[in-house]
C-alpha cells in the first residue's frame, strides 16, 4: 500500500475510533459582526467542512460568553469551502449580542439537524469549531 493510501487509512480510523469526522482538522469557520438582514438572516463568510453537515447559530448566554447556548438558527453545509453561507435565525436578537456559529456534524446524514444527535464538530485537539460574532 503506498504511504499516501497509507496515511489516509490511518486519519479515517481515527476519525472513526474518535467519533470526529475526518479530517476535522481542516474544518473553519470565519464570520464577521455584522447587521442581522431583513428576514432574521446572518451571513458566515466561509465554512470548511469535513463532511456534509450544519452550520449552527446558538445564543450566548451573557455570563457564559465563551459556551454556546441554545441553536436559533442552522444551514447545510457541503463537505470542503463554503461561501457566504445564510443561516435563518428563528428568533429576534438585538444589536449587541454575541453569537456563535458552530459546525456540527450530520449524525444521520439525513439532511434535518437533530440539536440532541447532531453533534459539534471536533478537531484533533479536542476544539470544538467555532466563531463567536456580535450584531450591530
Amino acid at each position: 500500500m503506498s504511504a499516501y493510501l497509507s496515511r489516509t487509512a490511518a486519519l479515517l480510523a481515527l476519525a472513526t475510533a474518535t467519533g470526529h469526522p475526518a479530517f476535522a482538522n481542516d474544518a473553519k469557520i470565519a464570520v464577521h459582526d455584522q447587521r442581522v438582514e431583513s428576514g432574521n438572516i446572518v451571513k458566515v463568510q466561509d465554512v470548511t467542512s469535513p463532511s456534509a453537515g450544519f452550520l449552527v447559530i446558538h445564543a450566548t448566554e451573557p455570563a457564559k460568553t465563551e459556551i454556546p447556548g441554545p441553536a436559533i438558527g442552522y444551514a447545510i453545509v457541503n463537505p470542503g469551502s463554503n461561501s457566504n453561507v445564510s443561516v435563518k435565525l428563528e428568533q429576534d436578537v438585538r444589536a449587541g449580542e454575541k453569537l456563535t456559529a458552530v459546525l456540527h456534524e450530520d449524525a444521520k446524514a439525513d439532511g434535518m439537524f437533530d440539536e440532541a444527535l447532531d453533534k459539534p464538530v471536533a478537531k484533533p485537539d479536542g476544539a470544538t469549531v467555532m466563531a463567536g460574532f456580535v450584531t450591530k
